[in-house]
């Protein structure tokens, strides 16, 4: 049987999470958070506004400018997301993004307004296209909470496994693997687990000003984190060499996805899910 941690290990691994939290800093994600996306609507259809409400879940505000389809902004490249509506059969949707330039990826064509399922589609699209405005969209409109809050959690659990992968080097290469520090996998799987929950507190619309509040709140983040990692190793302290990636990696995905679900099902209705709920998430992951 593999051993386990000791008291004196635990406190060691305690330490080490409180480290990280001391030194971790929510500036850079409050900022981007609470800045509102920019949102342009082309439209040659009078009542085309509705469609921001549709697509957002709030009606048009401040950060939505709606102007029509000949009228294309000389500034369009300060716009976040930009949205092409033609009702007719020709649609400037190309030219527009050309003229986008590099903001070309932010343009939407929504010729398919008519379809069910457009504006789940589109809002798709565009979180998967979003980067340092992905949190703003959820936290501002609560209809893109779902997708941005998604993205966020594919997107550490794909790095953790990552880093999971990198940091299994010493089993096999122990000349590069002395080149990583003792302990790097728990610093960087536990920060990176904890920047998550700060990103879906923040999709959720939680206060990000109070930052040891903030923390209290997701703490228990950090302790499911080091409960992966230590299943990762002891799962892995048998089998030769290369042979124990495979499992540390898909610990370490399934670990971060189903902690950032739970996260963003606690977020969402208030408690905690429950056990199946939990065995749910891993098994989807």
């Amino acid at each position: 049987m593999p051993k386990t941690a000791g008291p004196l290990g635990k406190v060691n691994q305690f330490r080490s999470v409180l480290s990280i939290i001391k030194e971790m800093s929510l500036d850079e994600i409050r900022d981007d958070a609470e800045r509102m996306p920019r949102i342009l609507l082309l439209s040659d259809d009078p009542t085309g506004a509705s469609l921001i409400e549709e697509l957002t879940g709030t009606p048009p505000n401040a950060s939505s400018t709606v102007e029509r389809l000949d009228l294309v902004p000389k500034n369009i490249d300060r716009y976040d997301i930009i949205l092409v509506h033609a009702s007719g059969p020709a649609t400037p949707y190309k030219d527009i993004r050309d003229r986008a330039g590099l903001r070309s990826d932010r343009v939407f064509d929504l010729s398919t307004t008519g379809s069910p399922e457009w504006a789940r589609r589109t809002r798709q699209m565009i979180v998967d296209h979003a980067t340092d405005d992905l949190v703003a969209l959820g936290r501002w409109f609560p209809a893109f909470r779902e997708q941005a809050a998604g993205r966020v959690i594919a997107d550490t659990a794909r790095a953790n496994a990552q880093f999971a992968l990198v940091a299994n080097i010493p089993t096999v290469i122990p000349v590069l693997g002395s080149l990583a520090s003792v302990g790097a996998d728990l610093l960087v799987l536990t920060k990176n687990q904890l920047i998550m929950s700060i990103k879906l507190a923040a999709i959720h619309g939680r206060p990000l000003d109070d930052r040891m509040k903030l923390l209290r709140e997701i703490a228990p983040v950090a302790g499911v984190g080091l409960g992966w990692r230590t299943l990762a190793r002891e799962a892995t302290s048998f089998i030769p060499l290369a042979g124990g990636t495979i499992p540390k990696v898909a610990i370490a995905y399934a670990g971060t996805f189903s902690t950032g679900h739970a996260l963003d099902f606690y977020f969402r209705f208030g408690k905690k899910p429950a056990k199946t709920q939990l065995r749910d998430f891993y098994e989807q992951a």
